[in-house]
């Protein structure tokens, strides 16, 4: 999924590490929802997300072959009404048919056709 152009080189205490971009340490994290994160903890993550590239998250979502990733990092981003979501090519992104059960006992996201939380229905979208 990463290509050297997701990763950067950054100096911690004299030891150089790799780490991803923001973009994709963002994707990283939707994708490990139910195995090492929960739905509602990501979704706090999500607010603050304000700043990332539209051209980086197209690239990303268009090369990720994870449909529910795929459609929760686009809920997500417009659930929280972020302005790079607006320049995103939905149409050049793999997000599969079907509905698809992210968590248990939520509500279904029509467009997304995922199940989201209960408490994510109080914001207005």
């Amino acid at each position: 999924m990463n290509s050297e152009k997701d990763l950067k080189r950054i100096m911690i205490k004299e030891k150089e590490l790799t780490v991803s971009c923001a973009e994709l340490a963002d994707y990283e994290v939707v994708d490990a929802i139910g195995k090492l994160i929960s739905f509602e903890h990501v979704a706090e993550l999500f607010q603050g997300l304000v700043n990332l590239s539209p051209r980086k998250v197209q690239d990303i979502l268009e090369r990720s072959s994870s449909v529910q990733a795929n459609r929760v990092f686009l809920f997500l981003g417009r659930y929280y009404d972020h302005q790079w979501v607006n320049r995103v090519d939905e149409t050049r992104i793999k997000l599969g048919a079907g509905k698809r059960q992210v968590v248990e006992k939520g509500r279904f996201d029509e467009r997304y056709q995922i199940t989201v939380p209960e408490i994510l229905n109080v914001k207005k979208r």
